[in-house]
């Protein structure tokens, strides 16, 4: 005799007008172990059936009912043993009520409970057969449809089915083995991203061991067209266009060989072109960088949700190089000067170039180049488009002597040359035009002809030391030079700027207390200077 299935019922007890009715009732209790909580499932016996009946009562000279639920065969065990007694099953009467879908079996003409009278007394209650041994399935493995969703559909597959009983199957999320639960059909829904465990049996005593299972979680489409575009040199965008890319999974961009997002674009349509733009990482003028796509696929497909996969395709962006090369430009020569004096040119601004070129002067008498309005000067800088730029350079110590120095802005140059006066001339003692005296000193040449020093000859006095300004980008902004004005006026008097200044956007005028510098330019003005008459 092999057991199906083993319960513990915990008597109930109850008399209805001298009818004693003793066994599973509302005071008592089955289960599947002694004292323990209530489970009606009879699943190792007849798939799927709870019990709803299983007591004796005293009138009628005593019977036995058993009732599950369902439309049940009358099969599948032999014998009910209740706390030792057995009951053959072909000594019952079988019957199924449609009414109230219900199946019982009653044995008449048991005129003494098996269940006893004592309430909430433990009996042991097996359902056995008489059938050849019953042997336990072996499970050979597990497999899923891999369908693209977020649960999958689990099958456990048998190297043998076993014998006797009535082979049910069960799942579980740790791994041991069930009381409850099974089933006929082999097949359980299994979420991704989860371990299960997996058993069969023919009847209590013949469970099989675990078999576990996980699944993963699918990842994206890893397949579509997508362009690599070139961007201009002042853009500021990238914009790749995809094509074919899963409709409702998750594109990223992110540098190759990098981990951060520059972009995330939902696929709109799995047909139909879509363009998606960044703004960060672009490459400099004249370069390129290479990108790559990630994806992340939704839980409703398969995905995770949560987490981007390489797909493996990148495509490069390209930018144009910035065109540095400025119109043709010409600063004014310098001259004549004193010998071994410094010269400035006159600035001049420079136009064609779309970004900051570099800069340079080379040549003679030490030359340097001052860019913009706040300098400083140095042999080489940077200029952006659309600045001034000016150059200064010392003249030779010999008379009618030149020097050359090469301006170079990009690959365009000019050159500016400095020019020393003439040697003074001149004989008889007579002095140098541009003046009148009938009294003073007369100084000669070793010649003793050539006048270099006579009451005709006009010569600059600083009035102020050099002073150091700076005023702000304020249109009409301005600073006071402080100085007697004692006889000066705009013919014998003037400010100097040791560097270049427009008069029309820094115009000097003369108070009763000394000049006044305004700043007319729009941008902040920074100079040397001294008043001086001569």
């Amino acid at each position: 005799m092999a057991i199906l299935q083993t319960k513990w019922i915990d008597v109930g007890y109850a008399n209805f007008y001298g009818t004693v009715v003793t066994g599973l009732l509302g005071t008592g209790t089955l289960s599947n172990t002694q004292n323990g909580s209530s489970d009606v499932n009879l699943d190792s016996v007849y798939s799927g059936a709870d019990v709803s009946t299983l007591t004796h009562a005293s009138n009628s000279g005593g019977y036995v009912t058993f009732s599950l639920t369902g439309n049940r065969a009358n099969g599948a065990f032999d014998t009910l043993k209740i706390g030792g007694v057995s009951f053959a099953r072909t000594a019952a009467t079988y019957s199924y009520n449609s009414n109230n879908n219900r199946t019982t079996w009653t044995w008449n003409s048991i005129s003494s409970s098996p269940f006893g009278t004592t309430q909430y007394a433990d009996k042991q209650v097996t359902w056995e057969t008489t059938s050849a041994t019953v042997t336990a399935p072996v499970i050979s493995g597990v497999s899923n449809n891999n369908a693209a969703a977020a649960t999958v559909t689990a099958t456990i597959s048998l190297s043998s089915s076993g014998s006797g009983g009535t082979l049910q199957y069960a799942q579980t999320t740790s791994n041991s083995a069930p009381s409850s639960g099974w089933s006929a059909a082999p097949a359980f829904s299994h979420p991704r991203g989860a371990t299960r465990y997996y058993w069969a049996r023919r009847d209590t005593n013949t469970v099989t061991s675990s078999v576990s299972h996980s699944v993963g979680y699918l990842t994206g489409d890893s397949s579509f067209s997508r362009t690599s575009p070139t961007i201009t040199s002042s853009a500021s965008s990238a914009t790749t266009t995809i094509q074919y890319a899963t409709s409702g999974e998750t594109l990223a961009i992110r540098v190759d060989g990098q981990s951060t997002n520059l972009v995330t674009a939902l696929v709109a349509s799995s047909s139909s072109s879509q363009n998606i733009s960044f703004s960060s990482s672009l490459p400099s003028g004249g370069n390129s960088e290479t990108y790559r796509f990630f994806v992340r696929r939704p839980t409703s497909t398969g995905g995770d949700g949560s987490t981007f996969n390489s797909t493996g395709m990148t495509f490069t962006v390209t930018r144009t190089a910035a065109d540095t090369t400025p119109n043709a430009f010409n600063l004014p020569d310098v001259g004549p000067v004193a010998p071994g004096t410094v010269g400035t040119s006159q600035a001049q601004q420079i136009t064609g170039m779309a970004a900051n070129t570099p800069c340079s002067v080379t040549g003679q008498g030490s030359p340097q180049l001052f860019v913009g309005s706040a300098g400083p000067w140095t042999t080489s800088s940077t200029i952006s488009p659309n600045f001034y730029i000016n150059v200064r350079l010392t003249a030779p110590t010999a008379y009618s002597s030149t020097h050359t120095a090469t301006l170079t802005i990009g690959t365009v140059t000019d050159t500016i040359v400095i020019t020393s006066q003439a040697a003074p001339s001149g004989s008889g003692g007579s002095g140098v035009s541009g003046g009148t005296g009938a009294y003073g000193i007369k100084v000669f040449d070793t010649n003793g002809t050539t006048s270099v020093l006579s009451p005709s000859t006009r010569y600059m006095t600083r009035l102020t030391d050099p002073t150091s300004i700076s005023i702000n980008s304020t249109v009409g902004s301005s600073i006071l030079i402080s100085c007697d004005m004692t006889g000066l006026t705009t013919s014998n008097s003037d400010i100097i700027f040791e560097q270049f200044a427009t008069s029309s956007l820094v115009p000097v005028t003369r108070e009763s207390n000394g000049f006044r510098i305004t700043n007319n330019s729009g941008s902040a003005f920074s100079n040397i200077v001294y008043a001086v008459r001569f």
